[in-house]
């Protein structure tokens, strides 16, 4: 199960946005923030995925990841963002350059 979701989103945090402002002003305004750029995310994967990517990406298990993802920049690192991560970037030695350009 995480292997799949380690290939669907190998390339995810290229799409998050990071926010410009710091830490409590990013969290008192996050819910009318946009935090990932879905259609370029979206437009960027395999089409036999974006079904389940669309639906998925309005998750509230995805907008987690994101939130986690951008609260690692202010050193607030969560657990699991990091086990998913190191999944993420052996996949991504494994596979090379041209694996991650072919996938799909």
């Amino acid at each position: 199960f995480l292997n799949r979701f380690v290939h669907m989103f190998l390339m995810y945090e290229n799409f998050v946005i990071m926010p410009d402002q710091d830490r409590e002003s990013w969290l008192s305004s996050r819910e009318s923030m946009v935090n990932f750029d879905k259609a370029s995310f979206l437009s960027d994967q395999p089409q036999r995925h974006r079904p389940f990517l669309s639906r998925f990406l309005e998750t509230q298990m995805f907008a987690t990841l994101v939130d986690n993802r951008i609260m690692a920049n202010w050193g607030d690192y969560d657990a699991n963002l990091q086990v998913f991560e190191h999944r993420i970037k052996a996949v991504r030695r494994r596979l090379g350059e041209g694996g991650l350009a072919t996938r799909g």
